[in-house]
């Protein structure tokens, strides 16, 4: 799909020199430009989920609780039941 966009730039040259992200800008408001009507609410509602998702505070991990010890003894030992897997294909 082709599509013309136009914009202004402030700046002092002529060049024209886009990072990655504001090219990916750029796109994304002119897909959302083109766009009909009756997708712009599911696009809205879809950018705001992005947006909630990606700029949510990551709550630091909670520290571990400290170890405690607990007294035990060995009985002695047991043998582990024998449990057939058989493999259907």
């Amino acid at each position: 799909m082709r599509y013309l966009l136009g914009f202004h730039m402030f700046g002092t040259t002529d060049e024209l020199d886009l990072n990655e992200e504001d090219t990916i800008r750029l796109i994304c408001h002119a897909l959302i430009h083109r766009l009909p009507d009756q997708g712009l609410t599911e696009a809205v509602e879809s950018l705001t989920g992005l947006y909630e998702f990606y700029t949510a505070p990551v709550e630091p991990p909670k520290p571990l609780l400290p170890h405690s010890r607990v007294k035990g003894r060995i009985t002695g030992s047991h043998v582990r039941p024998v449990f057939p897997v058989t493999e259907e294909e």
